[in-house]
Order: C-alpha cells, then structure tokens, then sequence
C-alpha cells in the first residue's frame, strides 16, 4: 500500500457540556486514510464517527492531536490556509436536503465550490460532466432541491463535492437516509467514482453490510476511540475485539438457516457517557471477557491477529 495520504495522531475534541462537565466526543484517536483506499468507519450511535468526520474535514477545529495531508499538519491553519485544501479534502453529509440551500438551482449548487476553488476551470463544462457522471439529466440543473428525492439529491451532494476534484471524500452515512434499493445504486455509483477518479474515501457508516461492500479497510469506534482496525475480511470473518463481534453477531444475515444457526453476542446494558468514561477500557461494563485490568488499564492500539486492537485479551481465531 502506498504511502498515508492521511495521517492522524492522538486526535481529540472535547465540548464543554452543561454544569461545566467535558464531554469527551473523540480521544487519542489514531488513524491513517492511504491513497486510493476505502476506510471505513463503524459504530454505534453516539459513538463519535460524525464529530471524527466533521474534525478530517476542518468543520471543527481539534482539541488536540494533528491531522495531516500529505504530510502537511492542516490540525491549525486558518480559513485563509486552508482553502486551496478545501478542493482536494470534500465531505458528503447525511442528510442531503439539509445539506442543499434550497433557495438555489441545481446548477448554481455544484458552480459554487468550482468557482471559489476551481476558477481555472470551464465552469460550464465541468457542472455538465459531473451531472451526466452521477446520473442527473442536463434539464435539471434548472431545479430546486425539494423537486428531487431523497437519492436524487444525494447525486447533487456527490456532484457538488466531486466538482472540486477532491482526492480524499469524507461521507459522514451518506445512505442511511435512503431505501435499500436506492441504497446499492448510490453505493454502486461511488464504488465506479473511486476507480474513474482515483478517490480516496472515508466512509462512515453504521450498515456494517454497506461497509463490506465499497470498503477494503475497517476501523471500529466505541465511545470516542478506535479500538480495532484492520483489512475488511479480517475483521468481519475473525473479529478481534468482544465489541466488533457483538456488533457483527447482531447485523442480519441475508440467508435464514444461517441466520439461526449462528450463535450471537448480546451486550447487556448501554455505553457509557462521554462525559464521564470509565478508568479502565470504555467497554468493559458491558463485555463479557473483561477481568480485573479491564477496569483500571485502558488498552492501547496495538497488533493481533493481522491488525490492530485495543484490548487486553483479544481473540486470536477460532474458540478464542
């Protein structure tokens, strides 16, 4: 694999919480993003995958901790520096008709970026390229927003984000909002986005099925922190960590008897607040291998099994 276009190193966002208690969102997070690569990022609810994405992107500024674009720390610049990097750093959202101003045309929505970061670019051309290229008609560069539906203006956002020529995309669940079928088109689309344009993705999603699919390396979060990461069939056929097992044991399965025969991992209790996390590993209130040390030493980021894994007594393979 080729060198990191990405690197992060102990990154941390802490937000100031009512009555003067800190919640930490994101702690000591370590992560690397390499070029043409999909990484994705999973987790329950809550977790901190959207606070991480809006941090890759500079939509919030850091704690502590450095990002950095091939090899530049871009954690602390201003606005100013951080232009020319807005064209090649490009962030899809959720919710795309949040995400759209609904005052403004098809057209005028994708030319904004072009004309602030790409200004040496036809601009009428390149708004007629993406469009053809994420599957919208030329016609409805003349339409508003809440005159497409929800996959429709999911195009618009990919379009707007890919008109700059990015090479990293940040997709904070940019399909969780959608129906199924409409789900696999768009996750087809960016799959053929990535070869055509040589992309690298984050990819942040709670489907671990939709992961699979378009990612070749996964990272799992748990209240703020990765605690484990590694290439895709790894993780899924051998998970390492009690928390990726239980998180896989509970995605369904597409064939019944499997579906039954398979044993599942059930986590008792919920995660604990960012506000307060616990001593030890975040997740041993409710992991069903956590001993003495669990609730006193935080595990690091180390390698077992073929990956990293935050831990202290990881499985290592069948009947661990």
């Amino acid at each position: 694999m080729s060198d990191a276009l990405m690197e992060v190193a102990s990154l941390s966002k802490v937000f100031q919480g009512r009555r003067g208690a800190d919640l930490h969102a994101v702690a000591d997070l370590d992560l690397s993003v390499y070029a043409g690569e999909a990484l994705g990022l999973v987790g329950e609810s809550g977790c901190g995958k959207s606070t991480t994405a809006r941090l890759l992107a500079r939509l919030l500024s850091a704690t502590s901790g450095s990002i950095k674009f091939e090899g530049r720390d871009i954690s602390k610049i201003g606005r100013r520096a951080m232009r020319p990097l807005r064209r090649d750093v490009q962030m899809i959202f959720q919710d795309p008709y949040s995400s759209l101003n609904p005052r403004r045309t098809v057209g005028e929505i994708i030319r904004t970026p072009l004309r602030i970061l790409r200004p040496e670019l036809d601009e009428r051309s390149a708004v007629a390229q993406i469009i053809e290229r994420v599957g919208l008609a030329p016609e409805q560069v003349d339409r508003y927003p809440h005159q497409f539906s929800g996959g429709q203006a999911q195009r618009i956002g990919i379009a707007r984000a890919l008109v700059t020529r990015p090479r990293l995309l940040i997709a904070d669940e940019p399909v969780s909002a959608l129906d199924v079928s409409v789900q696999a088109q768009i996750i087809n689309m960016m799959s053929e986005l990535q070869r055509e344009f040589g992309l690298s993705y984050v990819f942040i999603a709670h489907d671990l099925a939709v992961v699979r699919q378009l990612c070749t390396r996964i990272a799992v979060m748990y209240l703020g922190r990765i605690i484990e990461i590694g290439a895709r069939e790894s993780v899924y056929q051998a998970p390492a960590h009690p928390y990726t097992s239980a998180l896989l044991s509970a995605a369904p399965l597409p064939h019944p008897a499997t579906e039954r025969a398979r044993q599942r991992v059930v986590l008792q209790g919920d995660p604990p607040s960012p506000a307060a996390p616990p001593p030890g590993c975040a997740f041993s209130p409710r992991c069903f291998k956590a001993q003495g040390r669990c609730f006193t030493d935080r595990p690091r980021l180390e390698p077992a099994g073929g990956r990293l894994v935050a831990c202290h007594y990881p499985s290592t393979g069948a009947g661990s």
